[in-house]
């Protein structure tokens, strides 16, 4: 466990099992947790790179004859991390950490999802090798996943009235006013 400034914690932790001399598994994870961070919002006073990621691996590893080896691996990350922009404007930004005019302080929610295969074969004449790997990645925006993305219709939108950038546009600004 390691504990950083500004108010950050990192956690990782590694197991090993061996079943037998032929069969191995590593299960692995982390977990690192940033509160607060070093860029301010001049506007709101919050701390806009806050984050939190998490990840693991399970890996199974087998050995059946000499020259041949067989693995298995699962991973898994799930990121919350800053989303906005970090143009500096340096005519209104008081310090390289704060910085004024941001419009959003948005998350990205990045799930990753990963396995893959592998073989390895020592023989006389070669040495031959199989890899093969699937790969999700869903990088959404958290805080405003039960808002459209612009060019996705919601379940509010009709096909024929259509929810176009402009309605969407005018509808968030009514809400403003209102």
């Amino acid at each position: 466990m390691r504990y950083t400034d500004p108010q950050r914690t990192d956690v990782e932790a590694v197991l090993n099992l061996p079943f037998h001399d032929t069969l191995g598994v590593r299960i692995g994870g982390f977990v690192t947790d940033q509160n607060e961070g070093f860029v301010v919002n001049a506007t709101t006073g919050n701390f806009m790179d806050a984050q939190r990621t998490s990840g693991g691996r399970l890996t199974a590893e087998a050995r059946p004859v000499e020259g041949a080896l067989f693995s298995l691996a699962w991973e898994y990350l799930d990121s919350e991390t800053p989303g906005f922009d970090l143009g500096r404007n340096p005519a209104l930004d008081p310090s390289p950490y704060v910085h004024a005019n941001q419009n959003r302080e948005e998350v990205v929610n990045i799930i990753e999802n990963a396995l893959t295969l592998r073989a390895d074969f020592e023989l006389d004449w070669a040495d031959l090798s199989l890899r093969a790997a699937r790969r999700e990645r869903d990088g959404g925006r958290g805080r405003w996943r039960r808002r459209p993305l612009f060019g996705q219709l919601s379940h509010r939108c009709r096909r024929r009235s259509g929810c176009g950038v402009s309605r969407l546009r005018s509808r968030s600004i009514r809400n403003l006013r209102a």
